[in-house]
């Protein structure tokens, strides 16, 4: 048959079909069954569906994809590229950074920050609570106090000492070795006295 073929019915094929050629359908395609495509699928248009979608081999995607709910992934995710967040970020598990991590925002920690190795920072740090540290601490540069100090054990220090202020001690002070006095020492108390008398190696300038 080399012409039109016109059909105002229901066509019902109970084998095969087979067709060589192209296939347009103008109106709606509903199948009940499986179906099955050994080559190539083209869509011009919109794809909707309803139901669940598997996928068993790879997907690429060259354009953009927009996701309006949820996305749970159970397996790797790898991002060779940049990754933008203009939300909110929810890790329940660990996180593993294994190259640079660059925050130009605020970093907010609800709960306990391990660090196993270097921390640098370049700028400012304000700490609102309490700082415990359990191991030894080095500064290389000066260290300013505006507020009190309070030392509840041994203190040494291998250089020098320059107090600007005036110095109260509630406590005894005990020096083992040289001490120059540059201007006026007042005495206020005997034990201070006795304390002269037993060393008295202070030199008055």
């Amino acid at each position: 048959m080399n012409g039109d073929v016109i059909v105002n019915g229901e066509v019902i094929v109970n084998d095969k079909v087979i067709v060589n050629g192209e296939v347009t359908v103008n109106g709606e395609v509903i199948v009940n069954g499986e179906v099955i495509v050994n080559g190539e699928v083209i869509v011009n248009g919109e794809v909707t569906v309803n139901d669940k979608l598997i996928v068993n081999g790879e997907v690429i995607v060259n354009g953009k994809v927009i996701v309006n709910c949820e996305v749970i992934v159970n397996g790797e995710v790898i991002v060779n590229g940049e990754v933008i967040v203009n939300g909110e970020v929810t890790a329940n598990g660990e996180l593993i950074v294994n190259g640079e991590a660059i925050v130009n925002g605020e970093v907010i920690v609800n709960d306990k920050v391990i660090v196993n190795g270097e921390v640098i920072v370049n700028g400012e740090v304000i700490v609102n609570g309490e700082v415990i540290v359990n191991g030894e601490v080095i500064v290389n540069g000066e260290v300013i106090v505006n507020g009190e100090v309070i030392v509840k054990c041994e203190v040494i220090v291998n250089g020098e000492i320059i107090v600007n202020a005036e110095e109260v001690v509630n406590g005894e002070v005990i020096i083992n070795g040289e001490v120059i006095v540059n201007e006026e020492l007042e005495e206020f108390g005997r034990k201070q006295l006795i304390l002269l008398k037993k060393y008295p190696r202070i030199y008055m300038r």
